[in-house]
């Protein structure tokens, strides 16, 4: 009879400790994993959601600031300083640029001039005869040999201003280019435009070849509205 007993015990004992050496592993099966193709599809939606703005779809129009000076000589500055902007706007930004190769524009800017009203408070009328959604109206007004420069981006659908920059610059600045890169710059940025590191320093630095060849332009083009056949050669 004690031995039956002792037999039953055993078997009990036996059936208990396999039971106890499962556990552990039963307990690894139900443990809860990371999803890790999950979160890097959500990492990934993020960042597109993160698009750089490059300012698609929106129509802008440059025409030439108004010069405010005395001097003939400054004249083409206006023309230099248009076409240095809105190539770099063009460059820089994904919106649709009208400049003086723009026949609306051209057109614009004649009518409004011969009216005698064209100025920085008209942007609203330029921007219905181009239709221009804004407008990037700009002058330099020399006072005893130092530009004062005043630019700025109008919505004309909202009349409100989206981007503005006001500085003093040399003549030496200007002809240098290093006043338009500085402009340029801001306008861009002020517009919410995004800039990687490579733009910024291209933006920050002075490509003289392409410098040189506006500012020869533009004091031709100065020179032959003023008969000065000689210097527009």
């Amino acid at each position: 009879m004690k031995k039956i007993r002792f037999v039953a015990i055993a078997a009990i004992l036996a059936v208990a400790v396999t039971s106890c050496a499962s556990a552990p592993s039963d307990v690894a099966k139900t443990k809860p994993q990371t999803d890790i193709s999950s979160n890097e599809t959500v990492q990934q939606s993020d960042l597109q959601k993160k698009k750089r703005y490059d300012g698609a779809g929106i129509v802008i129009a440059v025409p030439v600031p108004q010069i405010k000076s005395e001097q003939k000589t400054d004249k083409w500055i206006g023309q230099f300083v248009q076409d240095s902007i809105t190539t770099n706007l063009a460059r820089y930004s994904k919106m649709t640029v009208l400049d003086r190769a723009n026949e609306q524009l051209t057109i614009a800017e004649q009518s409004l001039s011969e009216s005698g009203y064209y100025s920085e408070e008209n942007t609203a009328e330029l921007g219905h005869m181009t239709n221009a959604q804004y407008v990037l109206a700009g002058s330099i007004q020399n006072v005893s040999g130092i530009y004062a420069v005043n630019f700025r981006v109008n919505d004309i659908t909202t009349n409100e201003i989206k981007s503005s920059y006001a500085n003093r610059y040399t003549l030496k600045q200007i002809e240098s280019g290093f006043a338009v890169q500085e402009i340029s710059r801001e306008i861009i940025t002020g517009l919410g435009i995004d800039l990687d590191e490579k733009s910024l320093a291209e933006l920050s630095s002075i490509d003289n070849k392409t410098v040189s060849a506006n500012q020869n332009l533009a004091k031709g083009a100065a020179a032959e509205s003023e008969e000065d056949y000689l210097s527009a050669i």
